[in-house]
C-alpha cells in the first residue's frame, strides 16, 4: 500500500474543508465524505509523487484609500482613510538541484511592480470605496470624486479577495500568485493564502 505525506489546505470549489497534515492511506481516506474523499482517492492512486522545490519572491506596495464599511455599528460606519500595504508573494517551481536559466528570475522585480501598479494600485490609490448599500443611504456621497462603487462593503478582507482575481489573471503561466497580505494599520491585516494539492 502506497501512502504519502501529504501537507495541505484541501479546498474544494473555493471552500475550506479541512487541515490535512498527516499520512494518506486508504483507511484514512475512508473517514472522509463527497468530494473530499473522491480527491483524495484520486492522490493516492497515483503511482508516484515528484518532489519539487519552490521559489517564491515578494514584492511591497502601498497606496491611500478612503472607505466606510455600511452596515457597522464602530467607527468605520463613516468615511475614513487607510495607509494601506500591499505584498504580493508569486512563486514558481523548480527542480530544486538545478539553477534557474538565464536570466535567473521567478519575474522580474520590475516587471511584477509594473503589473501590480497598473492593474490594482492605481485603480485604489488615492480613491473613495464606498458600496452600494452605502450609497442608497447616504446619496449625496454618490458625487465625491474619485468614487470606486462596490457591490460588496470595502473592508480589507473583500479588497483583498478583488486584488487576488485580478492578480490571479496577470501573470505568465509558469508564474503563480502564491500569497497576499494587506495591511489596514501598522497591526492589523488580512491575507489570502494559495492552498494546493498536487499528484502526477
Amino acid at each position: 500500500m502506497f501512502s504519502e505525506l501529504i501537507v495541505a489546505n484541501i479546498i474544494i470549489k473555493g471552500k475550506f474543508v479541512f487541515n490535512y497534515f498527516h499520512t494518506v492511506n486508504k483507511a484514512r481516506v475512508e473517514q472522509e465524505t463527497g468530494e473530499c474523499k473522491s480527491l483524495l482517492l484520486t492522490v493516492l492512486s497515483k503511482k508516484r509523487f515528484t518532489h519539487l522545490g519552490m521559489l517564491k519572491i515578494t514584492k511591497i506596495f502601498y497606496f491611500e484609500m478612503a472607505h466606510a464599511i455600511h452596515g457597522y455599528s464602530g467607527a468605520c460606519k463613516d468615511i475614513h482613510g487607510h495607509s494601506y500595504e500591499l505584498h504580493v508573494t508569486v512563486s514558481a517551481t523548480i527542480d530544486h538541484k538545478n539553477y534557474l536559466p538565464s536570466p535567473g528570475f521567478i519575474i522580474d522585480f520590475k516587471e511584477l511592480k509594473k503589473q501590480v501598479q497598473q492593474d490594482v494600485i492605481i485603480h485604489f490609490d488615492h480613491k473613495v470605496c464606498l458600496s452600494q448599500n452605502f450609497l442608497a443611504a447616504f446619496p449625496g456621497c454618490a458625487t465625491l470624486p474619485n468614487l470606486i462603487i462596490w457591490e460588496a462593503e470595502p473592508t480589507a478582507e473583500n479588497i483583498l479577495i478583488t486584488i487576488q482575481q485580478v492578480l490571479q489573471k496577470s501573470f505568465p503561466v509558469n508564474v503563480t500568485l502564491e500569497y497576499l497580505k494587506l495591511f489596514e494599520t501598522k497591526d492589523s491585516y488580512a491575507e489570502w493564502i494559495k492552498n494546493t494539492i498536487v499528484a502526477l
